[in-house]
């Protein structure tokens, strides 16, 4: 382990030698660099052990095994430093180890050595307080405050700082599902924001941005589609035209929430798998959806959302809830290309089905595509693409009325999603929309069986085919 975390740390500088004595993992670290590895080892110790349960803040902490490690690393140094500069990564690996009086000690020291600065320096430095404070895995939220209390008191000077802390504060009062104050630490970055001036304005728009839009996909969940769709139009009228990568982002969630509370558009594909008794019309009448992104490869944050789904499945089994994976065709797949839609959909769902063992339906649509005089490739946007504007995860009601919308899976929205779907399915339909049986429930939207022409493949096993930032960052 200390081998590969040698070479990851190997932008990091050391004072003595970057060989460690064989038995001497950490020799020659500082602080900085064992600060540095704890994620970097926790990674590794995790590796096999991949946590699958509902995320809650009590499971933002660190192995055993890693702080053993960050304490052998802490002993490399003594646990101490004499310089300035390192201080506060004194602090942050007392954090990471528990020794929460003495990483305060530490850093009310470093305050106070940097007490005759200009605010915008001990702004800075009281940044860093906030953000360790809150990365200390678990996040010590009353130290964090005290700081950023601190960080206020500085007023117009520390006024681009403050919006990041306030961000900050705002995504752990997400975390905790604390709607009260992730209002208060919204209007407060806002308030910090409209102190700056205007070309400052534009520097700290994109998280300016953040604190809007992730506002939005709460009160889409705590409130409804109104509450979301006021605070975009909010940040429409906010946030200035010339921030063009912030304001993008804001019309494209303008575009995703008007989604919330429309009827649902039949989803359209061209192959179909694993779809049950339910069949392809989905959502389906007088039933509940959740619809997700199928994602090719499935990474970690596509790993969590499937883990995710699995609990949500298991929760709700045998109620009238179905699950679908939406995905489409490139052209190609794995080292084979041009491939046809058939051959990749049937890799595709070989993948999913049962590589990754996605626990609901999977659709496919097929990709069309044309080309440019100079050769490159346009793709045409699928059915689905332009039913459901920027919208990858969704909840439909059993009326098919949309009641959730968002452009990605946020594993710390997932209580939230599944108390939602429960909501969902003990509401009545008051004898409208009841989902049909049999060849009815198979048959596509206007009520046929799909041609067979269409590629759709309902009940076949598919083959295995064995080829198969946003804040400011320390390190």
């Amino acid at each position: 382990m200390a081998a590969l975390i040698a070479i990851a740390l190997a932008g990091h500088p050391a004072p003595a030698a970057t060989q460690s004595p064989a038995g001497q993992p950490f020799a020659g670290y500082n602080p900085g660099r064992c600060a540095v590895a704890a994620p970097m080892i926790d990674a590794i110790n995790r590796h096999d052990r991949r946590d699958t349960t509902m995320f809650t803040p009590a499971r933002d902490t660190l192995f055993t095994a890693t702080v053993e490690s960050l304490r052998e690393c802490e002993r490399a140094y003594g646990g101490t430093t004499s310089d300035p500069r390192e201080r506060l990564n004194v602090a942050r690996v007392q954090l990471f180890t528990g020794q929460d009086e003495a990483a305060a000690a530490t850093q009310r020291e470093h305050m106070a050595s940097v007490a005759d600065r200009p605010a915008e320096e001990r702004a800075w430095e009281l940044y860093l307080i906030i953000s360790d404070n809150l990365a200390g895995k678990p996040a010590r939220l009353e130290r964090a405050h005290a700081a950023l209390a601190e960080l206020d008191a500085l007023g117009r000077p520390a006024a681009g700082l403050r919006v990041v802390a306030h961000y900050l504060m705002m995504r752990a009062a997400i975390e905790r599902y604390d709607d009260d104050a992730m209002r208060r630490e919204a209007a407060a970055a806002l308030q910090a924001w409209l102190e700056l001036d205007e070309e400052s304005r534009l520097w700290r728009a994109d998280i300016l941005a953040n604190v809007f839009l992730q506002r939005a996909a709460v009160e889409v969940l705590a409130r409804g589609g109104d509450a979301a769709r006021a605070v975009v139009d909010s940040a429409r009228g906010i946030v200035p035209a010339r921030a063009t990568s912030a304001r993008m982002r804001i019309e494209n969630a303008r575009r995703l929430y008007s989604n919330v509370g429309r009827s649902a558009a039949p989803l359209e594909a061209r192959f179909w798998y694993n779809t049950g008794a339910t069949g392809t019309h989905r959502p389906a009448p007088g039933r509940v959806s959740l619809i997700l992104p199928a994602q090719q490869p499935c990474f970690p944050a596509c790993l969590a959302m499937i883990d995710a789904a699995r609990r949500i499945e298991a929760r709700f089994r045998g109620q009238e809830l179905d699950i679908t994976f939406r995905t489409r065709t490139h052209g190609f797949y794995a080292d084979t290309a041009p491939a046809t839609p058939l051959a990749e959909a049937q890799y595709d769902s070989a993948y999913f089905l049962h590589h990754v063992k996605i626990p609901g339906a999977l659709a496919i649509a097929e990709t069309k595509y044309g080309f440019r005089p100079d050769g490159r490739r346009v793709d045409e946007p699928t059915p689905d693409d332009l039913n459901y504007p920027e919208a990858h995860v969704i909840v439909v009601d059993r009326k098919g009325i949309i009641r959730y919308a968002a452009s990605g899976w946020d594993p710390v929205l997932e209580a939230r999603v599944t108390e939602l779907i429960e909501r969902l399915l003990r509401e009545e339909t008051n004898g409208e929309g009841r989902a049909p049986s049999g060849a009815a429930a198979r048959a596509g939207p206007e009520g046929r069986q799909p041609p067979p022409d269409t590629g759709r493949d309902h009940a076949r096993t598919p083959t295995w085919h064995a080829s198969e930032s946003l804040v400011l960052w320390r390190g």
